[in-house]
């Protein structure tokens, strides 16, 4: 028997993010100034209180930052890249890729909120700092 509802949620909880712009501004400030970095996963729920929601499933955290000498190339989970590939080649399913309002907000500025460029640098430094296989 074939099962023919859509694949079309994650079924590992993802990060949410609800302000991209002051993710990225967290974020470059956590790159600027390591003082300021939260020492636990129960830290970093807090700085990122009213930005973005952690799932459960996260138990701790690495900061790993590179330098202008050393290339740092970081993988998702393996887990997240299994399942987005899944979702997305599944022929029976609505594959739609969710990227970020803001991407479509930069692009078509007359159709949505006036991204200043450091807004812009900000949301692309927070989506590409946060994302996980959507």
């Amino acid at each position: 028997m074939l099962d023919d509802q859509p694949v079309s949620a994650p079924t590992i909880p993802r990060i949410e993010v609800e302000d991209y712009i002051e993710m990225g501004r967290l974020v470059a400030e956590w790159a600027i100034d390591p003082a300021g970095r939260p020492a636990d996963i129960g830290a970093l729920r807090g700085q990122l209180a009213g930005i973005a929601a952690l799932p459960d499933r996260l138990r701790s955290m690495e900061f790993v930052q590179g330098s202008l000498k050393h290339l740092v190339i970081r993988l998702p989970a393996r887990p997240l890249v299994e399942e987005a590939l899944a979702r997305m080649s599944d022929p029976l399913g609505s594959p739609r890729y969710r990227i970020p309002q803001f991407y479509a907000d930069h692009c078509r500025p007359r159709f949505g909120p006036v991204m200043t460029p450091l807004d812009m640098l900000f949301a692309r430094i927070g989506d590409q700092t946060i994302v996980q296989c959507r």
